[in-house]
């Protein structure tokens, strides 16, 4: 029954929703239904009270529906049809916005779109935007306005952080863009990449409010002034702290590169699933990626001056041969994948800012803590306890 919706009129118009709804940083579920309002006539308004139309149209035909709500349907009808489950009924209404919510969020770019992207420059060139070799612009430009949610560039246009900045790489931006407006304000000097394929009128700009808790981590001082030691160290998980990101290791290295400066790399391992069947933030059909971090201490000077964050990218079989790696103890070693930075921050940081660009990069990790700290955190659920209920 999912190939009822599968006409070319349907995905045409949900893919053109779907391009402006990614260009105004919109999500279908929550901004979709605004559209329907009586009186808006711009065009995405139209689209999106077209495609309301053409659904409903579907299942309006009472033998349709019945199939539809009586046979075992695939996740995303299945759940529609529930939330517009009544006690004397369905709410049609509610149930075709169901629908249409994931029908245009399944033309949204996907993760291999945005691997496949990573050094699509035109964007930037288009706008004369210049970027250094690590396809980073330069955030001290004075065309370039950085928000919590979005860059507004020479006053009237919006663009982007690169979406791998996002919240599980698909949701909001949280709490990385304003810290580089801080690292800014203390003369650092901090690049970031930029979202290639989404620009819009300023207008659209949205300053969302997130709100989120995390545990600060503490750097050791005899590490950071140590000259001999070479350590990696490995984090493992228990159960889940996040059900929507689940990290199962990290690896923490760190040694000296020359007599005075000690450099520390950070790597997150992710399996490619969800406890309940779903791909992991990351993975996609073909490609996937995977945070990493790389910052420097200058032992000299008493402070880090160096300070990126980055993914790897990794075919997804690839990948899951790696993952194996790690889970068996052994290490794949710390030259795989191929590294795109995400953002740079250059000069001389202090500790704290440097506590925070890395908790904020590595959210949802509980590794982090526990590394700085040598605190131990505990999951919401063990894993065990989570097979036992599941099963149950």
């Amino acid at each position: 029954m999912e190939n009822l919706f599968d006409n070319k009129n349907i995905h045409s118009l949900a893919r053109k929703i779907a391009e402006e709804f990614e260009n105004r940083n919109i999500f279908p579920l929550t901004s979709f239904p605004q559209f329907l309002n009586p009186g808006t006539t711009d065009q995405i308004s139209k689209d999106c009270q077209y495609l309301h139309e053409l659904i409903l149209n579907i299942i309006s035909d009472k033998e349709i529906f019945r199939k539809l709500s009586n046979q075992k349907q695939v996740n995303w009808i299945r759940s529609a049809i529930w939330f517009g489950a009544k006690d004397d009924g369905y709410d049609f209404d509610l149930i075709v916005i169901h629908l249409c919510a994931v029908i245009i969020q399944k033309h949204f770019r996907k993760v291999d779109d945005h691997i496949q992207n990573l050094n699509n420059d035109l964007l930037n060139k288009k706008l004369q935007i210049p970027t250094n070799k690590d396809m980073l612009v330069d955030l001290s430009d004075k065309r370039i306005l950085l928000k919590n949610h979005g860059i507004i560039f020479d006053g009237n246009t919006l663009l982007y952080p690169h979406p791998f900045f996002r919240r599980f790489y698909s949701a909001n931006f949280v709490g990385m863009p304003a810290l580089l407006r801080k690292a800014q304000e203390q003369s650092t000097h901090a690049f970031i990449r930029l979202d290639p394929l989404r620009e819009t009128d300023v207008g659209h700009c949205q300053e969302i409010i997130e709100a989120d808790y995390w545990y600060g981590p503490r750097f050791s001082e005899s590490l950071l002034m140590n000259k001999h030691r070479n350590d990696r160290t490995l984090h493992t998980s228990n159960g889940y702290y996040c059900m929507s990101y689940d990290v199962k290791f990290t690896v923490f290295r760190t040694k000296m590169m020359d007599s005075l400066l000690r450099e520390f790399m950070i790597e997150e391992y992710c399996p490619t699933t969800l406890p309940y069947g779903e791909k992991s933030p990351g993975i996609g059909e073909r490609f996937c990626v995977q945070k990493f971090a790389h910052f420097t201490y200058e032992q000299d000077k008493k402070c880090f001056t160096h300070l990126d964050g980055a993914v790897r990218v990794f075919s997804v079989s690839e990948y899951e041969t790696i993952f194996k790696i790690i889970a068996s103890g052994s290490d794949p070693g710390d030259k795989i994948g191929n590294r795109h930075k995400i953002f740079l921050v250059e000069g001389q940081l202090n500790t704290e800012l440097v506590k925070e660009l890395i908790t904020e990069w590595f959210r949802y990790n509980p590794h982090i803590q526990e590394y700085f700290s040598g605190s131990n955190i505990s999951p919401t659920i063990s894993y065990q306890d989570f097979e036992r209920i599941h099963k149950s």
